[in-house]
């Protein structure tokens, strides 16, 4: 069904391809019309007449999954606007049933391919962007990994460029923050979150870090990116940044243990 109240279906642009490349009849229905464009109304369910002073902050989970992280966090935060995309049917119901639940009311949930969602999405009004734990293909440089340069860049046409404002009131809650300038250790947790136009990863591998923090590089070389910490990757996360995901719990019990987060703000 296309007409449930606070889920929208994208068809996407090309096929829909799981983490191992496989195409697969559990993704999200490519029959469904294609929705309404992405707008800053649409996500903060709103009508044009909001003022965009007023409006409510906008945040992007991709690849949200059975919506652990970004139910809790819309629950917790109820002022901002939050919208969770995934690829699979099931799960784009799952959270649509949890946040039901819940009575979470500013929660949007996105079914379709993320680079379609990312076409469809207005750009310059997203305040923050979330991946976390994506799974990767086994072979690097696969046409079908999700975070390649071509996703990183459409994540940053839609990202909100931040305001001078927004920038010294990050500043000033960071003053007396130490950073290590080493990868690898650990970010205060203390640190807080950005007020506007950043890319938030967290992920379970190194290796895949590493290969994300070289294709920020160039992007940073070319002033797309700046990279928020005073390090390429941190081994651990703010503690404001979320609750852990069923499958992050999981994965803690046995010697998954390692985490590797990278923030990067919009630059131009």
């Amino acid at each position: 069904r296309s007409d449930i109240p606070g889920v929208i279906f994208l068809s996407p642009s090309q096929p829909n391809y799981l983490a191992d490349g496989s195409n697969s009849s559990q993704v999200a229905s490519t029959d469904q019309p294609t929705s309404p464009r992405l707008t800053c109304e649409v996500m903060c369910q709103t009508s044009s007449s909001t003022t965009d002073s007023s409006r409510r902050k906008i945040r992007m989970e991709f690849g949200a999954g059975s919506g652990d992280w970004v139910v809790a966090r819309a629950q917790e935060d109820p002022n901002t606007a939050w919208v969770a995309n995934e690829i699979r049917c099931e799960r784009v119901y799952h959270i649509w049933a949890r946040k039901t639940m819940a009575s979470i009311n500013n929660l949007l949930v996105v079914g379709g391919d993320a680079r379609t969602v990312l076409a469809n999405t207005q750009p310059d009004v997203v305040d923050s962007v979330f991946v976390n734990f994506p799974v990767p293909p086994t072979w690097s440089g696969s046409k079908h990994r999700l975070l390649d340069e071509d996703f990183l860049r459409a994540v940053a046409k839609v990202l909100r460029i931040p305001s001078k404002t927004d920038k010294q009131s990050v500043e000033g809650k960071q003053r007396g923050v130490k950073k290590s300038k080493q990868p690898g250790t650990s970010v205060s947790s203390k640190a807080p979150l950005a007020q506007a136009g950043v890319f938030y990863i967290l992920t379970d591998s190194k290796s895949y870090c590493l290969e994300l923090v070289q294709t920020f590089a160039k992007l940073e070389a070319e002033g797309v990116y700046k990279n928020r910490l005073e390090s390429p990757y941190v081994t651990s996360c703010p503690d404001n940044y979320g609750v852990t995901s069923f499958f992050d719990a999981l994965w803690k019990q046995g010697d998954r243990t390692s985490r590797y987060f990278l923030q990067y703000c919009r630059n131009k």
